[in-house]
């Protein structure tokens, strides 16, 4: 099922925001499928900061695929909403849905499109960053276990070092405690800079003296 198969939409990147770094007018338009390969028409690489990889997809010029969370059309609606409020300015343009191979799609804007060379950078909201049905998953992931010990090899119990697993609450409430999650409201997870590499080592900070350094360096770029 598609909302939106294609919608394509010019306009003067100046018109929503004072673009820094040679804004260009930018025509965003949805390919038919998500996966679909796309002869770009820029040299910016496509550079994905947070979020589950292969989850994301270029869509065409200006415009991106995102895979829906299983839990339904939240995002869909939420995004489709702030569209048709005062803050639209503040949020990627909605460009619709479609059903491809089982799994949901939003179309959305690319906010980067309208740059040359665009900094970005992924900050995760909240005290809590997990959802309610997570209390009572009890499936045991290794891969989470890993991150765990990587990050803080004293963290695991016996038990967990001995499961070599832990569940995803159990993970993300440690995420939490070892961040500014829980101390500042918010955490830094990814950050992008032109002309330089993607960085995401900040797992760790916790206070705002830590966190105003990142901010300030993308602010003054």
């Amino acid at each position: 099922m598609t909302t939106v198969l294609s919608r394509s939409v010019s306009f003067p990147a100046q018109d929503r925001w004072d673009k820094k770094r040679s804004p260009c007018s930018v025509t965003r338009k949805l390919s038919i499928n998500p996966g679909d390969a796309i002869i770009s028409t820029t040299q910016r690489d496509f550079v994905q900061l947070g979020g589950h990889q292969g989850h994301f997809h270029v869509a065409g010029p200006g415009a991106l695929w995102k895979q829906q969370a299983k839990d339904g059309d939240i995002e869909a609606k939420v995004l489709k909403e702030l569209n048709e409020s005062s803050l639209h300015a503040y949020v990627p343009d909605f460009l619709g849905t479609k059903e491809h191979e089982g799994k949901r799609w939003i179309g959305m804007e690319d906010v980067l499109c309208h740059f040359t060379d665009g900094c970005g950078m992924d900050i995760k909201m909240g005290t809590r960053t997990f959802k309610e049905f997570e209390v009572k998953n009890q499936k045991m992931r290794e891969d989470l276990y890993e991150k765990m010990v990587k990050q803080d090899p004293s963290e695991p119990t016996e038990q967990e070092n001995i499961d070599k697993a832990v569940t995803k609450l159990r993970y993300m409430t440690f995420r939490e405690r070892e961040s500014s999650s829980q101390t500042l409201g918010f955490r830094v997870e990814a950050m992008k800079i032109w002309g330089q590499e993607t960085n995401k080592d900040f797992k760790t900070l916790k206070y705002k003296d830590q966190s105003r350094t990142p901010l300030k360096s993308t602010s003054t770029h």
